[in-house]
């Protein structure tokens, strides 16, 4: 284990035994929030510069970035399709088999092996009537017997083939930007780095992709530890050693962060990385 993951464990022991030392006690200073729209569904969390002392408290941990680059470069490739796009040049055109479409060739003759139900016979069966006076007579009835037959049906079922239907292909050559490498880096400090900048840049190379995420680490009363990617404003006021309360029962995804007499300094969206 090296010294970092020896001070976090040693950072979330003592927040487990403050909060455990304190359960109960709240801090009615927070205001909830509206959740933004059209983002992931996370518990929404409340953030002091003073601890609070709350079971459902984690401690910041850890405060980094990450960002992501790309270059690409402007080429003259090679395509094929059934249609010519805009502003390629032409080559060459072939017929070729573009698909097969079933068509009728004609009908034949199925015979299924099928089981029903025929009259055989009759039987006879009695029952007893009263005649109104406690005088019982026999009646007679009759009712049908049915035996299972087997029976060929013919029917008529259509039979299809596969004809190859022929189109034009088109063959050309086209320039475009092509992606040709993806850089990452990350780092811990408060200045986010991209590995490339337009002085690497080669001919008919440009920038592409230029993203970072900003993210913090947070450590629970257990231990366990969660990467969570915030927007900037707020990754730049959070520092290690910060409580964040999460409330359990809301399933909205705002992080409202707020000075030491509760005015709130920002919001921003929360999402588990």
């Amino acid at each position: 284990m090296n010294m970092k993951s020896v001070m976090i464990a040693a950072v979330c022991l003592v927040l487990a035994l403050t909060i455990a030392g304190t359960a109960g006690q709240r801090d009615g200073s927070f205001v909830q929030k509206n959740p933004v729209e059209g983002t992931k569904s996370f518990p929404a969390l409340f953030w002091t510069k003073e601890p609070s002392l709350c079971p459902e408290d984690v401690m910041v941990v850890d405060i980094s970035w990450v960002t992501s680059i790309g270059i690409q470069k402007y080429r003259t490739v090679s395509g094929e399709g059934w249609s010519l796009p805009a502003g390629a040049e032409l080559t060459e055109t072939k017929t070729e088999l573009h698909h097969y479409e079933s068509v009728l060739d004609h009908y034949e003759e199925k015979e299924t092996q099928r089981v029903r139900q025929v009259l055989d016979h009759y039987e006879t069966y009695m029952t007893y009537e009263d005649a109104g006076n406690g005088v019982f007579s026999e009646v007679e009835h009759q009712r049908p017997v049915y035996r299972s037959e087997n029976y060929t049906e013919t029917e008529q079922v259509p039979v299809y083939i596969q004809v190859p239907r022929y189109a034009t292909k088109y063959y050309y050559t086209e320039s475009e930007w092509v992606l040709v490498a993806m850089y990452d880096f990350s780092g811990k400090d408060r200045t986010p780095v991209w590995l490339k900048s337009e002085t690497d840049l080669g001919e008919d190379e440009r920038l592409c992709g230029k993203q970072v995420e900003y993210q913090i680490t947070v450590c629970d009363p257990e231990g366990n530890q969660t990467v969570y990617l915030v927007d900037e404003t707020a990754w730049r006021i959070l520092e290690n050693g910060d409580i964040l309360r999460i409330n359990p029962n809301d399933d909205r995804n705002t992080v409202t962060v707020m000075d030491a007499n509760g005015n709130v300094i920002t919001e921003t969206a929360l999402f588990q990385n």
